[in-house]
């Protein structure tokens, strides 16, 4: 074996026992390395250059350690964690509204169904959103999940709901066929409070898509982004990265971005995870990591974006994102992110990121300058490249983000990366639960953490 860089502890993939594993480089790759007592040896690759592991380390910064999770106690399901070890608050909170979808897609986080829909009630949803309000640090960004939430007919009322409780952001996970088939719904959405749809996107090639989502969804995704244009409703396109599926797709979907700047706000890679309805063990080429996905980018795009540009985030652990932030100036995108430099103490780092992605601080310097009427950009107004005025615009309304995070599964978790975790599923009864975590499915596919959300529903 090579050399032992840390330890940490892991799930069984098979029973989902808490082990000990251990971090190992072997040809600058480092490997998660663990046995379990039952079920024997498990070496998953998790990211495949140990130097620059080792280099995003130093973006690394104290956490904010919550007290949400102390309300579990005892009645977790207690061999799969500890919840009194988790170090860092909550920045993104997903809620998820139903179990059912209008698709049934091969690769699936939620494992959805429509022929066995679990929709929560009202009543249970105000209790998650108040619980998002009273115990997460402003500003609070809700990400309203399922299953397809577009499925449910009250989903305005939902978001009015969320919106009422002074959540500040609210983001729509969707698959697009509503805001597709319906020309007015991206229009009923806004209204009702949705700040930003987050958008599977996964590829150009018609009969990959088939393979991913289980039928040819581009013509839908296309319209559904015209009619969010029309709407006035951001969008953050969201490709999942599957290798020998989709990888060349890569620079494709960032210069789609591009092309579409004002509308499409961000480009948010997810490489895949073995869980849900693809929890089976995964092979040796079956995982792109993210110092591999960022290669693809570079050479994908040709070098206008490197690897460089890319630094963690800050909020989860730095091994489990990375984050470019810029502009898109007469078709060339303008990194203002760049590895090397390091993070103020005093900064707050929650913040600067939750705004930097949602760009409320981008709508505010817009104004002040003059530059937007309400929400809408005001064309008739000289701002030209070169001139500050032109840098203003460049920065707010020509805004790109370009990120990525690589989700744990029972496979590659690694709990000092899961102690850091930063995005929450809120429980039917308000308590919150990392997001790995709460995914997390043996090789049978099942989801304890799922199950006790399903048993929480029916009480």
């Amino acid at each position: 074996m090579g050399e032992v860089i840390g330890e940490t502890k892991s799930l069984c993939p098979v029973c989902l026992s808490l082990i000990e594993a251990q971090r190992v480089v072997e040809n600058n790759q480092v490997f998660l390395v663990k046995e379990c007592p039952d079920h024997g040896l498990f070496k998953v690759p998790v990211w495949d250059d140990a130097k620059y592991y080792s280099k995003v380390e130093s973006y690394d910064h104290p956490k904010v350690v919550p007290q949400i999770f102390k309300e579990w106690e005892r009645d977790a399901p207690s061999k799969m964690w500890d919840p009194a070890q988790q170090l860092q608050s909550t920045c993104l909170t997903v809620v998820e509204v139903t179990t059912g979808c209008n698709l049934r897609c091969p690769y699936c986080f939620a494992s959805s169904d429509s022929s066995k829909t679990t929709n929560l009630d009202m009543d249970t949803l105000r209790r998650m959103f108040t619980a998002v309000s009273m115990k997460v640090k402003k500003p609070t960004v809700v990400q309203i999940s399922g299953g397809e939430p577009t499925i449910r007919e009250d989903l305005p009322e939902i978001v009015a709901i969320a919106k009422g409780l002074k959540i500040d952001f609210i983001q729509l996970n969707t698959n697009g066929v509503r805001l597709a088939k319906e020309e007015a719904y991206a229009s009923v959405m806004k209204k009702a409070g949705v700040d930003s749809v987050y958008l599977g996107f996964d590829s150009f090639d018609r009969e990959v898509l088939k393979k991913i989502s289980g039928i040819d969804l581009l013509d839908i995704k296309l319209k559904a982004i015209e009619n969010c244009r029309r709407a006035g409703l951001p969008i953050e396109l969201v490709p999942k990265i599957i290798p020998g599926l989709n990888v060349d797709q890569i620079g494709k979907i960032i210069e789609f971005a591009k092309r579409n700047i004002g509308i499409i706000k961000g480009v948010h890679f997810q490489p895949i995870s073995y869980f849900g309805r693809a929890p089976a063990e995964p092979k040796e080429g079956d995982y792109i990591t993210i110092p591999a996905l960022l290669r693809e980018i570079e050479k994908q795009t040709g070098g206008e974006i490197t690897p460089d540009d890319f630094i963690p985030t800050g909020c989860a652990d730095v091994h489990c994102d990375t984050k470019c932030f810029g502009f898109v100036s007469e078709g060339k995108f303008i990194s203002l992110t760049k590895m090397g430099g390091k993070f103020s103490p005093d900064l707050d780092i929650t913040r600067t990121v939750r705004e930097g992605v949602y760009g409320s601080w981008g709508n505010i310097l817009a104004k002040e300058a003059g530059l937007l009427d309400g929400d809408q950009p005001m064309p008739d107004k000289d701002c030209g490249c070169g001139t500050w005025m032109g840098l203003v615009k460049d920065l707010t309304l020509n805004a790109l983000t370009i990120s990525a995070m690589h989700f744990q599964d029972a496979w590659s978790i690694d709990y000092d990366r899961l102690k850091s975790c930063c995005i929450h599923e809120v429980m039917p009864d308000g308590r919150f639960v990392p997001f790995c975590l709460f995914n997390a499915s043996d090789v049978k596919g099942r989801a304890p953490f799922r199950e006790l959300w399903c048993a929480q529903n029916k009480k």
